[in-house]
């Protein structure tokens, strides 16, 4: 639920307001009307406080959220991060590139192999990404067989991270015995685009580009 922690705040402070009530409702009825308005006063800050750590409650689990398992962070997680970044980084010189990535033979590998090795061959994929990028960088499953990558870096003509991914994914899945060959695409801000959509399109014009040959 997006507001648990606002509602169950709200709850918990009523009922805590109330149970005072009883407990000195012999004591309240016979407050003269400044001092019954001075306990409404703290009723209403009771009021605000619940509301507001019920509101950071949400926060932290709406954030948990955005992080799945493994590491991989939603796709709205990786579009919000991109334009945050970009419009920080306006005050510096860094680039920030949208890399997508793909497995060429993923539509043999989902006839030929089975489910559950699929599965273990995807999850070594995702931690191997994981484990690779920078600490900075974010990654997201965009759909079934593409991997967004949003880094901060000086653009991917000058940039390290598709050796990377390439040596340490290879060399983790050829240690389950499977072949496969990684494809990349890659467009930087604000050189090559300057929304996230932009630079998505001309990534994955590059991915099929490098698919076809």
């Amino acid at each position: 639920m997006k507001h648990k922690g606002k509602i169950s705040g709200l709850l918990l402070g009523n009922t805590v307001a109330v149970t005072e009530w009883i407990a000195l409702q012999d004591v309240i009825t016979k407050l003269d009307s400044r001092s019954f308005y001075t306990v409404f006063i703290i009723y209403i800050l009771q009021m605000i406080l619940s509301y507001y750590f019920g509101h950071w409650y949400d926060k932290r689990a709406s954030r948990s959220m955005d992080t799945e398992v493994g590491g991989m962070a939603s796709n709205n997680f990786v579009v919000d991060f991109f334009e945050k970044v970009a419009a920080l980084s306006e005050r510096d010189s860094h680039n920030i590139t949208v890399y997508i990535l793909s497995m060429k033979e993923w539509k043999e590998l989902k006839e030929t192999v089975q489910e559950k090795k699929l599965e273990v061959l995807v999850q070594k994929l995702e931690s191997t990404i994981v484990q690779t990028i920078r600490k900075g960088d974010v990654v997201t499953r965009w759909d079934e067989n593409k991997y967004v990558i949003v880094a901060i870096d000086n653009g991917h003509e000058k940039s390290t991270i598709t050796n990377r991914l390439m040596k340490s994914i290879e060399s983790e899945i050829e240690n389950g015995l499977l072949s496969i060959t990684l494809l990349f695409g890659a467009a930087s801000y604000p050189i090559e685009g300057k929304t996230f959509e932009e630079l998505l399109r001309k990534a994955q014009n590059q991915l099929y580009q490098h698919r076809d040959l």
